[in-house]
């Protein structure tokens, strides 16, 4: 597969904004995860999320759209996850203000519209 990077000047911003969304979010993971930080691994996730929301334009300003294989990759792949971002945003907020906070079985019905819209 040849994949063509026809960056302009408005894939190349949206590129330096994708860039830092992954790379802050992999940093606050790893923060996660090293000190037990609950919080942490929801922005991180939460980071993420805003990185793959603007993914499908930042390629597309980069004339993935016009490439078959690229454009099979784009229509089906959902990287806009927007009915995630409620939850997590709700999640991290618990556990900011209640470190003990866990998610129990009534809390996953807040995923329920997200796994809908990714099958």
């Amino acid at each position: 597969m040849n994949f063509p990077f026809g960056f302009g000047q408005k894939s190349s911003l949206l590129l330096i904004f994708f860039f830092h969304g992954i790379v802050f979010s992999f940093l606050l993971l790893r923060k996660g995860f090293l000190y037990n930080n609950k919080p942490s691994k929801w922005l991180s996730f939460l980071l993420f999320l805003s990185a793959m929301y603007i993914a499908p334009y930042m390629l597309g300003y980069a004339s993935w759209y016009t490439k078959t294989v690229a454009r099979e990759i784009l229509f089906f792949v959902p990287f806009m996850q927007v009915l995630l971002i409620g939850p997590v945003i709700y999640f991290y907020t618990k556990n900011l203000l209640n470190p003990s906070f866990k998610i129990d079985k009534k809390n996953r019905l807040h995923f329920i519209p997200a796994l809908f819209y990714l099958v």
